[in-house]
């Protein structure tokens, strides 16, 4: 009735819809996009129905819902803060504002459950929400109705809809939807997100953001655009979260209070475990008690109690590889800090390059690279990502038996490797061609020199013929074009500038005139030895 006056005295219900009734128990909200326009419908004196006013026909289309009149029309933001009775369990809701909320599909509406979501938790701060999660780290209903606790997620689904069935709140019936849904990328099985309590990182204490990305500035990228692609992923990051609930790793060394809870965070208390880590490692954490870790006489600065516990969580496997540097460098004259050159895959720029930026800054202060390097991807000949699991990998043993290994490394000199690259049987038939065509040119010089001695035989420039010249400018052109190119890391632009040198100024050139004076001319007639001279100095 405080919505419009046409709906005084009569039930309004929303319409939601979700892909994961296994996330219904944990909701807290119906969220509404603040600058949509929604209905809302009846058939008559029944019960009404709001909806976004495009998904409304669609709506009744796909659940066979009658609500043929519209009673009323709210724009989104006259939602916020209305009260709404959840569909199976005892309480209320409030309406909230999203601007995620779409309406390309389902309803308009999207029921909001902040411990099982990035933004559904968002807006749950937002709004003063409870982070619920009912779910235990098992995948397993911790608590709820006897119809779905204690079952996993998606084995309460079913039991779920039909809670819903039986309170009359379903509208429709249930139906199959092919959608994107996230997978584990290693086992590929489908996987849940719920809250719970983690350590953090906050990425904009003592202005970390931004020192990190003035220091990025001084270092040097390849490829170029190396740069802006980590300006972006530091700028928009959210806080690092740190900690990990493994079996086993590098500890976070954390006390927690017996009596209340609290964790104690004045690192004097974790003294004894550092002086145990130096002599033992970090199995110390795992190996002695709490007594021999913690500093004598602690206790929690909340209650007062002195029994303690220790942390369970392990730290992000990227915080021991971000923290590399700090064990190898600076420890050595011939390894110093920072290091000349990090090389990895593009994948790194959100992993082990911006740990290690991260980790670097809050300890030393600045970059612990000078310069970043990144490959990209080897492709099928289909363009494809070559994946062992999908069987389009080419074994690199496999191409050794076949062609030799100076092929495979032809092939990984001769593409950019800073752009993704392909890899098939053609490409390599092909380059062993080329091989063929360097390796004969370099015995074509060398076949030529077997009784050419260079401290005796070799001759003086004025006493080279102007091709001779002219082959040596050549090569010392190619040198120099070789040397800009290890400089930058372009190792395909070496290749293709000794490939074209060999195959087209030498072979199909120079050789061709050259075949006369050092097959016809005398052995040390200086014709001869002026040839050889030019040879030796190109082989």
């Amino acid at each position: 009735a405080d919505l419009d006056p046409q709906l005084k005295g009569r039930k309004v219900s929303v319409i939601i819809w979700t892909t994961t009734p296994w996330t219904l128990p944990a909701s807290m909200a119906v969220a509404f996009h603040p600058q949509f326009q929604y209905v809302v419908a009846a058939d008559g004196d029944r019960e009404a129905y709001i909806l976004e006013s495009r998904r409304y026909e669609p709506t009744l289309h796909e659940t066979g819902l009658k609500a043929p009149t519209i009673l009323a029309r709210i724009p989104g933001s006259k939602l916020e803060h209305i009260r709404l009775r959840h569909p199976f369990l005892d309480g209320e809701v409030p309406g909230v504002l999203a601007d995620y909320v779409t309406a390309e599909d389902g309803t308009g509406s999207v029921h909001t459950a902040p411990g099982h979501g990035r933004e559904d938790y968002q807006t749950g701060v937002k709004y003063g929400l409870e982070i619920y999660c009912p779910v235990g780290e098992a995948g397993e209903f911790t608590e709820g109705l006897p119809e779905y606790k204690g079952k996993r997620v998606f084995d309460a689904n079913e039991p779920i809809v039909e809670l819903l069935k039986a309170r009359e709140t379903l509208v429709g019936p249930p139906g199959w939807l092919t959608h994107s849904y996230p997978h584990c990328w290693r086992c590929h099985n489908p996987i849940i997100f719920r809250a719970s309590d983690q350590w953090f990182i906050d990425i904009d204490h003592s202005r970390l953001r931004e020192v990190a990305l003035e220091a990025i500035k001084k270092v040097r990228w390849s490829p170029e655009w190396g740069e802006e692609r980590m300006a972006n992923m530091l700028a928009t990051r959210p806080d690092w979260c740190v900690s990990r609930q493994r079996v086993w790793g590098v500890p976070i060394t954390i006390f927690y209070c017996e009596a209340c809870a609290a964790p104690l965070l004045d690192a004097k208390v974790a003294r004894p475990a550092i002086e145990l880590f130096r002599r033992e490692g970090a199995d110390a954490w795992y190996t002695h008690p709490v007594e021999d870790l913690a500093s004598p006489g602690a206790k929690c600065t909340e209650c007062g109690e002195t029994r303690l516990r220790k942390e369970k969580d392990i730290l992000d496997v990227w915080f021991d590889s971000g923290s590399s540097h700090l064990a190898v460098l600076g420890r050595r004259p011939d390894l110093p800090w920072p290091s000349d050159l990090y090389l990895e895959g593009g994948d790194q720029y959100r992993g082990w390059f911006q740990s290690s930026l991260l980790l670097a800054l809050g300890t030393r202060g600045s970059a612990p690279y000078q310069q970043v390097v990144t490959p990209g991807w080897v492709l099928d000949a289909e363009g494809r990502a070559m994946s062992k699991s999908l069987g389009t990998g080419i074994d690199p043993n496999e191409v050794i038996k076949t062609h030799g290994a100076e092929i495979l490394r032809l092939w990984v000199a001769s593409v950019d490797f800073r752009e993704d690259v392909v890899m098939s049987p053609d490409i390599l038939a092909r380059l062993s061609e080329a091989y063929f065509k360097l390796r004969n040119t370099f015995r074509y010089c060398l076949s030529n020199l077997y009784d050419f001695d260079p401290e005796r035989d070799c001759v003086g420039g004025d006493q080279l013929e102007e091709i001779d010249a002219w082959a040596l400018v050549e090569t010392s052109k190619v040198l120099e074009a070789v040397e800009a190119a290890y400089q930058e890391y372009a190792f395909h632009k070496v290749y293709r500038a000794v490939y074209d040198f060999a195959t087209v100024s030498l072979s199909a050139f120079y050789f061709d005139i050259l075949k006369d004076r050092l097959y016809t001319a005398p052995a040390r007639s200086v014709r001869r030895r002026a040839a050889q001279s030019a040879l030796y100095r190109i082989a």
